[in-house]
């Protein structure tokens, strides 16, 4: 299997991040080519870099660019921003799932920090939660979409890749099209870069879903632990509660 990683850098700030986050992939058991769209040089060994004179807020839109560009020349593609780990269990259990669950469904992941034997998921918090009107099941997975789309990333087959490339939304999200008065416009919620990297969930028809039954096989590490334990979050014992509710 031939895949494609794109990573996202901004500054120096997160270097330390970004090494951890391509030794991960590095580790993956499959042929992988990774490029880093960055605006500095790096100089990463083994790695490809793509300078991008840009905001940071556009990088992920920068990054999508260069993995359509690469359209029928892989079977995978990865998105990933700099700090957070995808591992090759990760991808292995993300295919196998996806080999059961097809269009209309896109497969997600869901983010989470840890420390010191604590597990945080900090993109459960209002307004977002399970949409419990989404429940399905196919074959041994119990899928349901979450309302947050966020996830510093996404991971395409090439039916995937081609379906988004061919169902562009007639109103994307990019990094610069906040929504400046009080509207129920969802993109208020989203910060600029979290705006550019997850508007590939809302192309028109497709509908994004966790495996919830397998949902430890679907977590993916937010590494800065950045929000644990604060106000934007839930810790592991309350999601094991509304995950349990939902699978009753």
């Amino acid at each position: 299997m031939k895949t494609f990683v794109v990573i996202v850098n901004y500054g120096t700030t997160q270097l330390g991040y970004l090494f951890r986050t391509i030794q991960a992939i590095k580790e993956w058991k499959c042929q992988t080519d990774i490029l880093v769209c960055t605006d500095i040089h790096l100089g990463i060994i083994g790695v490809k870099e793509k300078i991008i004179t840009c905001p940071p807020r556009e990088l992920p839109l920068n990054a999508r660019e260069e993995i359509f560009k690469k359209r029928k020349k892989y079977d995978l593609y990865v998105f990933l921003e700099n700090d957070i780990e995808i591992t090759w269990h990760n991808i292995e259990c993300w295919l196998a799932c996806r080999s059961k669950v097809r269009l209309p469904y896109i497969v997600g992941f869901f983010q989470y920090e840890k420390k010191d034997g604590l597990v945080w998921f900090q993109t459960h918090h209002p307004p977002y939660s399970w949409d419990k009107s989404s429940l399905v099941k196919i074959d041994e997975y119990t899928l349901c979409h979450h309302t947050c789309l966020q996830q510093a990333s996404f991971v395409l087959d090439q039916e995937l890749l081609d379906y988004v490339k061919s169902h562009p939304h007639p109103d994307p999200w990019t990094g610069e099209n906040q929504a400046t008065h009080e509207t129920l416009d969802p993109r208020q919620l989203y910060g600029p870069i979290e705006r550019s990297n997850c508007d590939i969930y809302r192309t028109p028809g497709l509908i994004k879903v966790i495996p919830i039954s397998h949902l430890m096989d679907f977590m993916i590490w937010h590494m800065p632990n950045k929000y644990l334990g604060g106000s934007f979050g839930v810790f592991s014992d309350e999601m094991a509660r509304i995950l349990n509710e939902l699978l009753a």
